[in-house]
């Protein structure tokens, strides 16, 4: 009845003046217009439906592809998955999240972090990880928006085109509402949301100012300071903001390696992974070169022969080699003083001379300085470093309990 009187005009502005208004029949209307309303309101989502989104994500991650995965991605994209379910989920995550977790039993430490971060050997295959777990956010996640920054515009280039060819392998079709070299955009037809994925080079005045809940970093370590620090860090002040970052390893000093110290010593809440094919034992003994415990973590397209090959090549670059072939954090291979010798003097005691402290005046006291190294402001090397030195009895004086007297 009420869709007769809607098609006849009943409601309509022009017959305003011709027709006189029923009271019953508005009523009638709109009580016909709340229990539509009703019929057509989203329920709630459950808890197993959130969980059922994940096992649908994961279940492409892991059988979804004709390629098949190592088993170092695996973990990798499994350490990737805890950290994206809550945006698989969406909102409903704020109220069914504990009970999800609790279910695939997975604890606070793996899934409320800051972030991912993947340290290993260069060509082990982590970007063919991060272009397919790319590829599935496509497809399961909705109304999110994804920044992928390169070390520059061809690795830029090179890693969107991974990602179309994963998405394609897959085989699941989606809507493009806008593809370009720098935005890909799909469109959810059943929830109308929009995901977004902007593929960067890095450029830190370019960034400033964007928005992004999912940073990916890849070769992170050479990605410059400035912009983690101007753009990337800044995001994660607020929950819903994540991180993925992997990389080839780079110097002790580099701010990524830095990032690993802090987790490994539980004093920041990323997620690290670190492939080095170094095993404990041999790295103790100072004979990371000749170990060949962890040969098995290699992926198959790279041999062991060509290994032992490339051993021999990069005989006068051991650092180097450490650092591209077997993932592990290298150093700068020309240190301006030997590690034990280092080590030697900050565990050493104080100097404390013989006699009364107020007969001890050396004539003269030599102060240095040495400011932040490496010219560009952004790519800070080292710290500003401050110290005093005097010679007492024909030894060099650097560590003193007190201050001598000038008089």
């Amino acid at each position: 009845m009420i869709r007769d009187y809607v098609a006849e005009g009943y409601f309509d502005d022009d017959d305003d003046d011709d027709i006189e208004a029923d009271p019953a029949m508005e009523l009638t209307f709109h009580r016909g217009r709340d229990w539509i309303n009703r019929s057509t309101r989203r329920r709630p989502v459950t808890w197993r439906e959130i969980n059922a989104r994940i096992d649908k994500f994961q279940h492409m991650l892991m059988t979804g592809f004709p390629k098949k995965l190592t088993p170092v991605q695996k973990r990798i994209i499994n350490m990737f998955i805890r950290v994206l379910a809550r945006f698989v989920a969406g909102p409903a995550w704020a109220v069914h999240g504990k009970r999800v977790m609790q279910h695939r039993r997975w604890s606070d430490a793996e899934v409320l972090t800051r972030g991912a971060l993947v340290m290993m050997m260069r060509r082990g295959g982590k970007s063919t990880a991060v272009a397919r777990v790319l590829a599935a956010c496509a497809v399961h996640v909705k109304g999110i928006v994804f920044s992928v920054i390169s070390t520059g515009e061809r690795a830029s280039n090179h890693l969107r085109s991974m990602w179309l060819d994963e998405l394609a392998a897959s085989g699941c079709s989606v809507q493009w509402l806008r593809r370009s070299q720098e935005e890909m955009s799909v469109l959810h037809q059943d929830t109308n949301e929009v995901t977004k994925f902007f593929f960067y080079p890095a450029s830190s005045n370019f960034l400033r100012g964007k928005e992004s809940h999912v940073t990916v970093l890849e070769e992170a370590a050479y990605i410059k300071p400035a912009l983690i620090y101007s753009f990337v860090l800044p995001l994660l002040v607020n929950e819903r903001r994540v991180i993925l970052g992997i990389s080839t390893p780079a110097g002790p000093e580099n701010y990524f390696t830095k990032f690993f110290q802090l987790a490994n010593q539980q004093r920041s809440t990323f997620r690290v992974y670190h492939v080095q094919l170094c095993c404990d034992r041999c790295r103790e003994r100072g004979q990371e070169i000749k170990c060949r415990h962890r040969l098995h973590l290699q992926p198959p397209w790279k041999s062991v022969e060509s290994f032992e090959e490339n051993a021999v090549l990069f005989a006068d670059q051991v650092e180097l080699f450490k650092q591209e072939e077997m993932g592990m954090i290298g150093g700068t291979g020309k240190p301006a003083f030997p590690a034990d010798a280092v080590t030697r003097f900050m565990n050493a005691d104080a100097y404390r001379p013989p006699g009364p402290e107020h007969d001890f005046r050396p004539p003269f006291i030599l102060i240095a300085c040495d400011p932040c190294g490496s010219g560009d402001p952004a790519m800070q090397r080292s710290e500003m470093a401050l110290t005093a030195v005097f010679y007492w009895q024909g030894q060099a004086v650097v560590q003193y309990p007190h201050a001598p007297s000038l008089q």
